[in-house]
């Protein structure tokens, strides 16, 4: 050890080992009351801080439901627009390329052609 050191358990001398509380004029017993009902009205409040916390937890757990429920009920009614706007639209003709209006005289429709020595 040092000579100038002293552990740091130690309190130098000369000075009181608990600072003292100023005097209040309050007793001891009037003391222990006082920290009694802080200590009741300490455990309330943390109790109103937990119901405020859970409170404040359901409505972020709403607020993220309503939120996905507007994006839901959006795009529900974004694909309702889309399928009443392509019912309301004319047929588009450009995919029938090929096709005539008689039957059997298309692309695909096999050509009878009556045989030779047939009566019709």
């Amino acid at each position: 050890m040092h000579p100038g050191s002293r552990k740091s358990w130690s309190q130098p001398p000369g000075q009181p080992s608990a600072k003292s509380a100023p005097a209040t004029g309050m007793s001891f017993v009037a003391i222990q009351d006082s920290q009694k009902h802080q200590s009741v009205k300490d455990v309330r409040s943390f109790r109103e801080i937990q119901e405020e916390e859970q409170s404040l937890q359901l409505e972020a757990d709403f607020l993220k439901w309503w939120t996905a429920e507007e994006e839901r009920i959006k795009y529900e009614a974004l694909a309702l627009i889309e399928s009443e706007s392509a019912l309301n639209q004319p047929p588009n003709l450009s995919h029938r390329k090929g096709r005539s209006k008689r039957r059997g005289t298309g692309r695909n429709s096999k050509a009878r052609v009556p045989a030779e020595g047939s009566s019709r």
